[in-house]
């Protein structure tokens, strides 16, 4: 799943797109590529939630649990382009 590319609307970027295994599942660009360009950030490195001591999720902690963060890429306009906004399909569609 995580080399699938189906899982963008226009099924060109999957999750390892962005998460390189060969930079630590990170991203080497400043910016990362997403199905509407340039995203406005970074991707984040990813992490084990078995030893993390981490209790939200991504660069602006607006994922309050790990569930909740495992969607908002693929449902990110910019990322993976399942808004259901600006002429996206919908993440439940």
């Amino acid at each position: 799943m995580f080399y699938d590319k189906n899982h963008s609307s226009n099924n060109t970027i999957s999750c390892a797109s962005c998460h390189k295994q060969e930079f630590a599942f990170s991203d080497s660009n400043v910016a990362s590529t997403g199905v509407n360009g340039t995203t406005c950030r970074h991707s984040m490195r990813l992490i084990n939630s078995r030893f993390a001591t981490e209790t939200k999720f991504f660069w602006n902690e607006r994922a309050l649990n790990l569930e909740t963060q495992t969607t908002m890429p693929i449902k990110d306009h910019g990322e993976m382009g399942f808004s259901g906004e600006n002429g996206d399909l919908s993440f439940n569609d």
